[in-house]
C-alpha cells in the first residue's frame, strides 16, 4: 500500500528552498500531496505575489509532486485539520519555523499520523526566503 505523505504553504514566488523540502518531503513516501494556502496567508503575511491558480500550476508540474490541493478558506489550524481528516496520510511533513507547528503536531496526534519537522536548510542555492526576495526587490 502506498504512503501517502502531506505538506502545505503558500509557495508564494517558488525558490530553491521550496523545491528542496518537497524533494525532501516525497523522500517519506510513496504520493507527495501539497496543499496551497492564499486567504489565510493573505491575513498574517501579504497577499501572494503570484496568483494561487499559478502557483497550484508550477507546483503541480514539479515532478516530485503527485497531487495538489486548495486549502480551505478557514484560518489556521482549522482549514488543515479539515483537510487532514478528509485526506489521512501517513506522514505529514512541516518546516521547523511553521508558525502552526504546535497545533499541527496536536491535529497529527489525534488523527495518528506521523508527524516530521524538517530543518530549514541554510546552505548554498537553498539559503532563501520569499520575504527575503521581496526585500531585495524593494531596495
Amino acid at each position: 500500500m502506498a504512503n501517502i505523505v502531506f505538506v502545505s504553504g503558500c509557495f508564494n514566488l517558488l525558490h530553491p528552498g521550496h523545491v528542496y523540502f518537497l524533494n525532501k518531503a516525497k523522500e517519506f513516501g510513496d504520493i507527495l500531496v501539497v496543499a496551497i494556502a492564499d486567504d489565510n496567508i493573505t491575513k498574517h503575511k501579504r497577499v501572494p505575489i503570484i496568483n494561487h491558480k499559478q502557483r497550484k500550476y508550477m507546483i503541480k508540474n514539479l515532478k516530485c509532486v503527485d497531487y495538489v490541493i486548495s486549502e480551505e478558506n478557514e484560518m489556521p489550524p482549522e482549514n488543515i485539520k479539515t483537510i487532514v481528516k478528509n485526506l489521512l496520510p501517513d506522514i505529514w511533513v512541516t518546516i521547523e519555523d511553521n508558525p502552526n507547528l504546535a497545533s499541527y503536531q496536536k491535529i497529527a496526534r489525534e488523527n495518528n499520523i506521523e508527524f516530521i519537522i524538517l530543518e530549514r536548510n541554510n546552505e548554498g542555492i537553498f539559503n532563501i526566503s520569499t520575504t527575503e526576495i521581496i526585500e531585495r526587490l524593494s531596495l
